[in-house]
């Protein structure tokens, strides 16, 4: 009688099962996005200062006018962190980080083609307002793509990758300026804005919800 009574509590155990919900795993492509996005708009801070003399002669314009280049992205970028960070708690993470990837590539495309200062400045301008969203992004999207005790690795990524694209962005500047010329600048950064549209698309869900989100509603009791 004791060995059915304990039998019989078995099917109780595996009832405690669907706690561990497989469906769910972690999303190390979309950390990588969040490193390279990171990585991007920090790049975008330094890399423009030292094409300031060409852009200043390539377009004809004093040599304060072109300063404005890096001003009309870092005024944006400064000032919209705190309104990005409200408007993204009405917006789904995956559509704002499409929309945002996706605007800072055409806004950098649009900088290459400039054909006068006033072009270049608001192009920029669309780029810093971009870069906000990024900058507001990226640690989300590191924090909910995995696991609650894989968050601190996953957030070192992009707090890695940002800095180092703010150090590096006079060298790399610079290489291109000596090899192919200011407008270069600019479009150095589409490839990898494109990379990481096409790798959200595929990894990121639908609905936008990553791990964090159903790991939040999965461990409130009822």
């Amino acid at each position: 009688m004791t060995d059915d009574a304990s039998g019989a509590d078995q099917p109780g155990d595996v009832t405690e099962r669907p706690a561990d919900p497989p469906e769910v795993h972690d999303r190390w492509l979309l950390v990588a996005v969040a490193g390279a996005l990171a990585f991007v708009a920090m790049l975008d801070m330094n890399i423009v200062n030292v094409a300031l003399a060409d852009i200043s002669q390539g377009l004809r314009v004093p040599a304060a006018t072109a300063q404005w280049a890096v001003l009309g992205y870092q005024l944006p970028v400064v000032a919209l962190l705190l309104p990005v960070g409200r408007w993204l708690d009405g917006v789904g993470t995956r559509p704002a980080l499409m929309a945002a990837t996706g605007g800072f590539a055409l806004c950098s495309a649009l900088a290459a083609a400039s054909p006068w200062a006033a072009w270049l400045i608001a192009a920029r301008i669309g780029q810093g307002a971009c870069g906000a969203v990024l900058f507001v992004l990226m640690p989300v999207l590191a924090i909910r793509s995995v696991r609650p005790e894989l968050r601190g690795r996953a957030m070192s990524v992009p707090a890695t990758l940002g800095p180092l694209g703010a150090v590096t962005g006079p060298a790399v500047g610079g290489l291109l300026l000596d090899q192919l010329g200011w407008r270069w600048i600019f479009l150095v950064k589409i490839p990898f804005c494109l990379l990481a549209l096409a790798v959200v698309w595929r990894a990121m869900p639908r609905d936008g919800r990553l791990r964090g989100a159903t790991g939040a509603s999965s461990a409130t009791p009822p």
